[in-house]
């Protein structure tokens, strides 16, 4: 996992900044959970099923606040106003038990998020607690909380992708010799990662060489293909990498337009340049339009995709008359 990235974030499901830091985790595809209160007890009445909560054995608030502290690598705390109850508690806790939190006032300059990018890895945080006031004690909290963990997260994500790019094509400098290095290119799965920071599991590449280049470079044929030559070899840290091979670098465009969904039909050279004719890079940061939960997935209907697909962290599906709406 990448210094930057963040694994999972958690929260109560309260009103205000817990419930900030649900959604936004949820509208990036991040991991999100935490305890809430027997019951799955708010301010507002039952905490919505969408939210991935596990109730304790309580219907205290404090009693949430302790466990949400202990399961995270650190907690941050968003505030307007004075530090008091429950938001005053967690730092309190916190504090006791010996985790890094970090406090951002968000009505003073306090802490940027570009300085909370930096206390995050700095303690190598992969599960973060969000806490703070509830909506009705701190009214417009909410859109607050949710426009600095925008930032945050669009922080961490470019961050991300230059830490992942730059191991990415260093390993794949190594592999092929330097007199190849502009006729091979990132794309598809690597490059979304890149884009949007998440962690990448293998590598797909498209090259203008030669297949004895290639077996030479230790890849070896994928037996059973009808489509264009495909060569993979496996590295211990890097996964499988899996290698089309075209004609020529102009045939790179025709491998895009053929690939099945637009945010895969993305390239980068190794110097880092995006190649993107059908601008799919647009399609990895697409807001989930319409969401459902299926078999514990988060889903999300997609009008450019009939069909269903597994893209960017969500199972899209729609029907053909959904996108003809």
């Amino acid at each position: 996992m990448s210094q930057s990235t963040i694994a999972k974030l958690i929260s109560g499901g309260q009103t205000g900044v817990d419930r900030a830091g649900l959604d936004v985790a949820m509208r990036h595809g991040i991991p999100a959970g935490g305890h809430c209160p027997r019951g799955r007890r708010a301010e507002d009445g039952t905490i919505p099923e969408c939210y991935p909560l596990t109730e304790t054995s309580s219907p205290d608030y404090a009693v949430r606040t302790r466990m949400n502290v202990r399961e995270a690598d650190a907690t941050l705390i968003l505030n307007l106003g004075e530090l008091d109850g429950g938001t005053r508690l967690t730092a309190e806790y916190a504090a006791k038990r010996n985790k890094p939190c970090q406090i951002v006032q968000l009505d003073r300059k306090s802490h940027s998020a570009a300085d909370t990018a930096d206390w995050l890895s700095a303690h190598r945080v992969a599960i973060l607690n969000i806490a703070g006031p509830r909506e009705s004690k701190r009214p417009g909290i909410y859109g607050k909380s949710v426009a600095f963990l925008e930032r945050l997260l669009a922080i961490i994500a470019h961050r991300s992708g230059k830490e992942t790019l730059a191991r990415t094509t260093a390993f794949i400098g190594t592999v092929f010799p330097s007199r190849l290095h502009n006729q091979v290119f990132l794309v598809g799965g690597i490059v979304r990662d890149i884009l949007t920071g998440r962690n990448s599991h293998d590598i797909d590449l498209v090259a203008a060489v030669s297949e004895e280049d290639l077996q030479l470079s230790g890849f070896r044929p994928v037996a059973g293909k009808t489509t264009a030559p495909i060569m993979f070899r496996y590295d211990q840290e890097f996964g499988k990498i899996e290698v089309t091979v075209i004609a020529d670098r102009e045939a790179l465009a025709i491998d895009l337009a053929s690939r099945d969904f637009t945010c895969n039909a993305i390239a980068m050279t190794l110097e880092g340049e995006l190649i993107d004719p059908i601008q799919g890079k647009k399609r990895t940061s697409a807001p989930p339009a319409e969401s459902l939960l299926v078999r514990g997935v988060r889903c999300r209907s997609d009008p450019d995709l009939p069909g269903i697909s597994f893209c960017n962290g969500w199972l899209e599906h729609v029907t053909r008359d959904q996108a003809a709406d």
